[in-house]
């Protein structure tokens, strides 16, 4: 009766270090499985709400040009905290500007580039613009801007006009996504992935 007393006062409650050492295994390896899956669901989802505002800020752009009959500037850079911003006026007003995406968006996260239809003498272009900079104002043929004018319509020289929401580290990544003005009519549509290329055929 003694001895079984000594042996089960010997056994404590608790983990081995051999256990301890599995249960470490293998939290590490499912960790190695699912962070890569939920980092990618993040960053499309970061670039799905840039994507969404921008759609809904040029609308609602296009919206007020042709409700006051006038023209309204608009054109897209990275804010001083290196968040994607668009930024708009019309001749006879101050620039507003405004966050794509809020607080949510870490900076140098989530970077924009746009793309126009034709240089100042008319020949059809096919490369992106990246936005990296202030752009100031939309006078400048070379600047990643675009001027709705009263109807909410681009100008010729901007058609097709479209600016493209990726993840910075991933430029050409299938999570991509755009906001196209296609063509005089100004209607706002939006696109994913290979929908996003430069290319005549999504023109």
């Amino acid at each position: 009766m003694k001895l079984l007393k000594m042996v089960s006062d010997r056994q404590s409650p608790g983990f081995t270090l051999l256990e301890l050492l599995v249960v470490v295994v293998i939290v590490a390896v499912l960790a190695g499985i699912i962070a890569p899956g939920w980092f990618a669901l993040v960053s499309r989802q970061r670039i799905a709400t840039v994507n969404s505002t921008l759609a809904a800020t040029l609308g609602k752009l296009q919206s007020e040009a042709q409700q006051r009959r006038t023209s309204i500037q608009v054109w897209f850079d990275v804010s001083a905290t290196g968040i994607p911003q668009i930024r708009y006026g019309d001749p006879f007003e101050q620039a507003r500007s405004q966050p794509l995406g809020g607080q949510d968006i870490p900076a140098d996260t989530i970077r924009l580039r746009a793309f126009r239809g034709f240089d100042a003498a008319g020949t059809p272009l096919t490369d992106w613009q990246p936005v990296t900079t202030t752009a100031g104002s939309c006078d400048s043929i070379d600047k990643a801007c675009v001027t709705l004018d009263f109807s909410g319509n681009p100008g010729r020289d901007r058609v097709p006009f479209k600016v493209e929401v990726y993840e910075a580290s991933s430029p050409n990544g299938s999570s991509r996504k755009c906001v196209i003005l296609p063509t005089l009519l100004g209607q706002v549509k939006t696109q994913q992935g290979d929908g996003c290329d430069v290319s005549p055929n999504q023109i």
